[in-house]
């Protein structure tokens, strides 16, 4: 009897292992993919960042040109 005991304890240990070791690889797994998944996508801070670098460049072209064409105007006339 306490040798069908001890082999169901020896599975029951074995078991337990097995599931803590997948759920080791998966959340190693799962933590690998947020790092890679931030490391190659930009915060939504970093993209607002980006679009206002590009809007002030924008209207920086939109100055030049204005007096581009007001110095191509005054020279028609």
């Amino acid at each position: 009897m306490s040798e069908a005991i001890n082999q169901t304890l020896v599975l029951g240990v074995i078991a337990l292992l097995l599931i803590w070791l997948i759920y080791r690889i998966r959340s190693s797994v799962r933590r690998l993919i947020e790092k890679e998944i931030f490391r190659n996508f930009p915060t939504v801070k970093d993209t607002i960042d980006n679009y206002q670098r590009r809007l002030e460049y924008l209207k920086i072209e939109i100055e030049l040109l204005e007096k581009r064409i007001s110095g191509l105007k005054s020279q028609a006339k």
